[in-house]
């Protein structure tokens, strides 16, 4: 028989188990994190995007031209935006500059480097030349920093500079009694790469191939150093002579011109100009060779006349594949 005075002690600590229960619930409850806990430690700003580099752009002032970055400009040429003429890469440009009039012809004909061939110069060519202002080729990059500087194959101003790829620059020297000549530089070496002799200077699309009429003789076509056109040697006294521009097709694969034999012309189109299997040609009508007249090309057809709407004799065929 339970005494009265043990029930208070058992209701005390059923008390005391069930508080102790409540303190271990609270206890666990209070260890896990919160909803809002968790929204608020995952919503916490990212780290700051690294700053971007600046960039420098081209702009000009009056035709001058300038570099821009941060807000901060500064002259990058000594010429005109007309002058400038932009590498494809667009990173570099080049323009010409004439040299100092006290400057030596040593200065201007320096000696080529080891293993690059050098075309040669008469002495009669210096002589002709030295009245004329001798100039030089300029590379910046695009903040103006010099890149390369070097002089012209000969004295004058040459025409036609342009970029070939961003490796080589081209341009057509001055005449001088040789005649003329297409010069091709290296860009980082300065030197002559090559040195074409003739006439009518045509490139294909692209910048692929350089055709032109070669000096000796005077009737053959040339693309780079070889001779595709006569195919065979023609006689001494030949009466040849080409006729007009070198028209290159729009892919860059084909080449058609005017030749005349006395008074009269033929058409030729070399549709594979290093394979003479794919030659083709037709003989012209009066007038067909009036100096006024141009080749057009379309697809498998060329025409001759003022425009390539107004043609005076076409020409077509079926290629073969």
């Amino acid at each position: 028989m339970t005494s009265a005075c043990s029930r208070p002690r058992r209701v005390r600590a059923a008390l005391l188990a069930l508080l102790g229960l409540a303190a271990c619930s609270a206890n666990r409850q209070s260890s896990t994190p919160t909803l809002s806990a968790l929204r608020a430690h995952t919503s916490a700003p990212p780290a700051a995007a690294p700053r971007a580099i600046p960039e420098v752009e081209v702009v000009f002032h009056d035709g001058k031209a300038f570099a821009r970055e941060n807000g901060r400009e500064w002259p990058i040429a000594e010429v005109g935006r007309n002058e400038m003429l932009w590498a494809p890469d667009g990173l570099r440009f080049a323009y010409l500059r004439e040299a100092s009039a006290s400057a030596p012809l040593s200065a201007l004909s320096p000696e080529p480097r080891p293993g690059i061939a050098r075309a040669p110069r008469a002495a009669s060519m210096r002589a002709t030349a030295l009245g004329s202002p001798s100039y030089r080729i300029v590379i910046r990059n695009i903040r103006g920093d010099s890149v390369n500087e070097f002089p012209v194959y000969r004295r004058g101003k040459p025409s036609e500079l342009d970029w070939i790829d961003n490796a080589r620059l081209g341009y057509l020297a001055p005449s001088d009694p040789s005649g003329d000549a297409y010069v091709i530089h290296s860009v980082e070496s300065g030197e002559v790469a090559e040195v074409h002799r003739g006439r009518g200077f045509s490139w294909s699309p692209g910048r692929k191939q350089l055709a032109y009429i070669g000096s000796k003789p005077a009737a053959s076509v040339r693309i780079g150093a070889e001779t595709v056109w006569p195919r065979e040697a023609p006689p001494a006294k030949s009466r040849r002579r080409i006729v007009g521009p070198l028209t290159w097709s729009p892919d860059g694969q084909s080449l058609a011109f005017m030749e005349a034999t006395g008074a009269k012309g033929t058409l030729v189109v070399l549709l594979v100009p290093d394979n003479k299997e794919g030659d083709l040609t037709w003989p012209l009508p009066a007038g067909a060779l009036d100096a006024e007249n141009r080749i057009f090309w379309a697809e498998s057809k060329v025409t001759i006349g003022k425009t390539a709407f107004q043609p005076r004799f076409a020409a077509s065929w079926r290629r073969v594949r």
